[in-house]
This record gives structure tokens, C-alpha cells and sequence, in this order.
């Protein structure tokens, strides 16, 4: 007993017989207290030397294992050769680590005496060395209980990244206030570019998706606000659609949604993108339809109005000469009435063949007839169909070209177009005017121009002149009138071919009407 041998040392007195007998008593009750714990122990406690073999084993070795503490005992390589093979190495080494000082507290399996496999947590407490004997206490405790478990966990942490990598909504999971990346799904790095290398550099996950600051802010700020009414209210965070920025500069539309799990925070997101494509197409057929309704109503009008008045015409003029026929004594008062009759006629029927080749354009049955044509010697037989308009205020129509010119077009949509420029240059050009028609080449383009000296186009109507749901029309000169219809139709035509038409013009000097068309070789055209 330390305390009686301290105090006969001190004293230099032999203990008493009545002493020594109440040390013995004590030693033999802690000894008894230090069995009976031993063999309460839910772990193996051992004693084994290096020369003696397995000194003892507490009773636990049975409930654990299964062998008797005597069985260890008596065999000194029965613990050794139960370790299972996988781990026999990784036992040895880490012994031979603790006679060079390292500690001794590793996990490995062991065949109980049944032959179920255990895990243990083997841990030396104590070594002692006395004449060249190693004897060391050690404390085995059982750990398949918490083996399995963490089994169980990382087999369900396996299914859950099999499940979260083939699912379709991004997910990212961060831990604790400051929302540093622990997790993003293969939908994360697929949508938005971006990898868990990328995620833990940044405070906030919305910090990667928004490089924008002042965007940013107003995500975060609404965000935080969502949080704040959710933890209030005690309920899910409302989800939240941003337009996202991915790693190649792309944008994305996300719907973002939350749920704080433990001490983990599951951000969860949607790609919106493809159904917000589809809702902006619907938006614009809805525009479309909506366009092609005005239209719709636009050309009835044309049909009702415009039509009416030059049926009017023919209509007056047919019951004059019918109803004075046989009183007009005078030939000339006949050919006038019959003359102003053709003229309508003919207009009424330009008028009607356009209408037809707009209604053909917007069904989509309108079939182009590439030909091959001499602009100056076609523009020139165009000009003579309507020269007797061009007669009646005086006005002198040149037509040339730069050099020789192939055109490559719909021969009658072609007509079509110069006839209606013509026209209106015609109906804007004051009496005794000037109308110059001519062609000029560029690298990849024939470029028309019908130029008058009439009196111009205010700058803010030229736009209304194209759209015809506008239905922009001014009189002339003469107080012609129009359908508005033309120009329109004429657009609708050179885009048909690929061309642009654009017109420049200034208030008082005139207009230039000019359009594209493909550049032809006048070599390469079969005469």
C-alpha cells in the first residue's frame, strides 16, 4: 500500500501487524471492486505479455466472441489467427507503430467462436516493461452496432446521389449561416455551368448565377425576405423565378425553392427555360393572330371601300352613256365616257390582282417564277401601260442603267412592284414634273430607284408607309386618292425574294423608292 510504505519510510517504522492487516484488507477490496468492474464491462478488458501469452480476459470476451477467457488463455494464438485476413496487416503494422511510440487505437473485424464477423475498437491503456517482459492492458470494445449503421448511412447516402444525380431539379446543399457549398447535383452542373469547385469560393448560391451587383442585391434582398415571412409565418419558403446567369454567359429561367434540414440548407431549383420559350412563342403566334386578324378586317375594308368607289364610277359612267347614247350627237362625248370607263376598269383590276397576290402571300401559297429579263427593255414596256396617268399631269418618265442589267425575279411580281412605285411617284409629282428610273450594281445586288421632285414624305410617316394594318394613305397632287394598299404589297413581294426596299426622302425636293434584287451577269443569261 502506497500510503503505509510512504509512512514507514518517512517514519523509518515497521508497519504493525494490526496495520498491515487493515492494508491487506483494503488492497484485497479494491481488488475485488477493480474484478467486479472489470467483469460488469460491456468491453473485452485484457493483460497480455510478450513472453507469457494472454494473462487474462474479462468475462465480456464470452458475450462478445463467444470464447471463454481460458480458451485465450491457454491459446495464445487464438485471438491472432480470429482477426479477419483483410485486416491481419493492418493489425501488425499499427502494433509495431506502438513499440515506436505511436498510439494503439484502431478498428478491425474478428470471427467469433460462432464464426460471425465483429468489429472492434481495440485501444492499449497501459505497458509496462520489467526484465525484458512487456506486459500491456488493453480494452476491446464492440463496434459492429455502429459499423452497420454507418453502413446503412453510406448506402443510403449512395442511393440518395444516385437519386439526386439523375433528377431533373438542380439541388445545392450548403452548411450553416454562411451557406458555404457542401453538395450540387450532376442537373446543377449541367444547367448552370458551374461545378462544387465553383460553389464553395462564394458567400450566397446566388452570388455564381448573378454577376450583375444591383441584380444580385434585389435577389438577395427578396430572398431574405421570403425567409424572414416563412420562419413568421412558420411555413415553406415561397419559391422564388430569376433569369440565371450560367458559367458560358448563357441565361437560364430558374425557379428557386427551399428547405433547411438539420443543420444543412437544401436550395432546390427548376429550369423554367424551355417553358418560358414556349410561352413567349404562344405570346407571339397570339400577336401574330391578333396581326393577321387587323389584316383580316384591313382587307375587307379594301374589299367594301376601296372597291366600291371605282364600281360607283363604272357604274355612273355605264348609266350615262347607256341612258344619253342615242342623244349624243357628238362622237368625242362617247369615246370620253368609254375612255374614263377603261381607265377604272383597269385600276379596279390592278387593284384586285394585287389583293389576290397579298391573300396568296399570307397563306403561304405564293410560288416564286425565277426568270432571267432585261430590266432597261421590261421597265421600258411597264412604262408605256401607264403613260397615258403620267400624260394627264405632264409629267416626263426617263428610265436607264449604269451599265447592262440582268434581273433575276418573278417576272409579273416584278411588274407589280415598279407599276405601283411608278404610280405613286406619279400621284405625288406635281404637273409638269420629272420621274428618273434607274439601275446600279454593288457587289452581290441589283438596286432599283423610281425618283420623283414630287413633295416628299414627312420623316415620321415613312414607317406607317409599309404595315398595312395602318392603312396610311394621302391624296396627290391632284387630289388623287389611294388604298394605302400598294407599298405594303410591294414590301411583302421584294422580302419574298430576299430583297430590301427602303425609301429616302425630304419635304419639297421629292422621294426615292429604291429595292434589291439578286445581281445577275449579263454574260452568264441565256438570250
Amino acid at each position: 500500500n502506497q500510503n503505509l510504505a510512504t509512512n514507514t519510510i518517512m517514519t523509518n517504522k515497521k508497519p504493525t501487524y494490526q496495520e498491515l492487516k487493515i492494508q491487506v484488507a483494503k488492497f484485497k477490496k479494491q481488488n475485488e471492486d477493480l474484478k467486479a468492474l472489470i467483469s460488469h464491462s460491456p468491453d473485452i478488458i485484457y493483460k497480455f505479455s510478450n513472453k507469457r501469452g494472454g494473462l487474462c480476459w474479462s468475462d465480456s470476451v464470452k458475450k462478445i466472441l463467444g470464447f471463454e477467457p481460458n480458451d485465450i488463455k491457454n491459446n495464445p494464438f487464438l485471438w491472432h489467427n480470429s482477426i479477419h485476413p483483410d485486416d491481419k496487416a493492418h493489425v501488425i503494422k499499427a502494433i509495431e507503430d506502438y513499440h515506436k511510440g505511436a498510439e494503439y487505437n484502431i478498428e478491425y473485424r474478428i470471427k467469433s467462436k460462432s464464426g460471425k464477423c465483429i468489429w472492434l475498437n481495440d485501444y492499449f491503456m497501459h505497458k509496462t516493461i520489467t526484465d525484458n517482459e512487456i506486459i500491456i492492458e488493453g480494452r476491446a470494445a464492440d463496434i459492429t452496432a455502429r459499423k452497420q449503421a454507418e453502413q446503412e448511412l453510406s448506402e443510403s447516402e449512395e442511393i440518395f446521389k444516385a437519386l439526386a444525380d439523375t433528377s431533373p431539379l438542380i439541388i445545392y446543399v450548403s452548411t450553416g449561416i454562411e451557406e458555404k457549398g457542401k453538395y450540387i447535383n450532376n442537373a446543377y452542373k449541367q444547367i448552370l455551368g458551374y461545378t462544387l469547385r465553383d460553389v464553395p469560393m462564394v458567400e450566397y448560391w446566388w452570388e455564381l448565377a448573378y454577376p450583375d451587383e444591383n441584380y444580385r442585391q434585389q435577389i438577395k434582398d427578396e430572398w431574405q425576405k421570403r425567409v424572414e415571412n416563412a420562419i413568421e409565418s412558420q411555413t415553406e419558403v415561397e419559391p422564388m423565378e430569376t433569369v440565371a446567369v450560367c458559367k458560358d454567359g448563357s441565361e437560364k429561367n430558374i425557379l428557386w425553392g427551399f428547405k433547411a434540414i438539420g443543420k444543412e440548407n437544401w436550395t432546390f431549383g427548376l429550369d423554367l427555360t424551355e417553358i418560358r420559350k414556349a410561352e413567349q412563342k404562344l405570346k407571339d403566334k397570339e400577336l401574330e393572330l391578333l396581326k393577321l386578324n387587323t389584316d383580316k378586317d384591313r382587307f375587307i375594308k379594301i374589299l367594301a371601300h376601296d372597291l366600291k368607289n371605282p364600281f360607283n364610277s363604272l357604274l355612273g359612267f355605264s348609266d350615262l352613256l347607256l341612258k344619253n347614247l342615242h342623244k349624243y350627237d357628238n362622237i368625242h362625248k362617247i369615246e370620253k365616257q368609254v375612255k374614263a370607263i377603261n381607265t377604272v376598269t383597269h385600276q379596279t383590276y390592278q387593284l384586285l390582282e394585287q389583293i389576290l397576290l397579298w391573300a396568296k402571300s399570307q397563306s403561304g401559297k405564293l410560288i416564286l417564277d425565277i426568270q432571267k429579263f432585261d430590266y432597261l427593255k421590261t421597265t421600258n414596256e411597264l412604262i408605256q401601260t401607264i403613260e397615258n396617268q403620267a400624260n394627264e399631269k405632264n409629267i416626263k418618265i426617263n428610265c436607264f442603267e449604269t451599265e447592262k442589267t440582268i434581273v433575276s425575279a418573278d417576272l409579273n411580281m416584278y411588274k407589280t412592284v415598279m407599276r405601283n412605285l411608278i404610280l405613286n411617284a406619279i400621284k405625288f409629282t406635281h404637273k409638269n414634273g420629272q420621274i428618273n428610273i434607274y439601275a446600279e450594281k454593288n457587289h452581290e445586288n441589283t438596286i432599283i430607284t423610281v425618283s420623283d421632285n414630287g413633295i416628299g414624305i414627312n420623316e415620321n410617316a415613312i414607317p406607317k408607309l409599309w404595315e398595312f394594318s395602318n392603312n396610311y394613305s394621302t391624296e396627290g397632287t391632284n387630289n388623287e386618292k389611294g388604298t394605302g394598299f400598294g407599298l405594303t404589297l410591294c414590301k411583302e413581294l421584294i422580302e419574298k425574294h430576299g430583297g430590301q426596299i427602303w425609301v429616302e426622302s425630304e419635304i419639297g425636293k421629292g422621294s426615292d423608292f429604291k429595292f434589291t434584287l439578286p445581281l445577275i451577269n449579263a454574260n452568264k443569261t441565256d438570250n
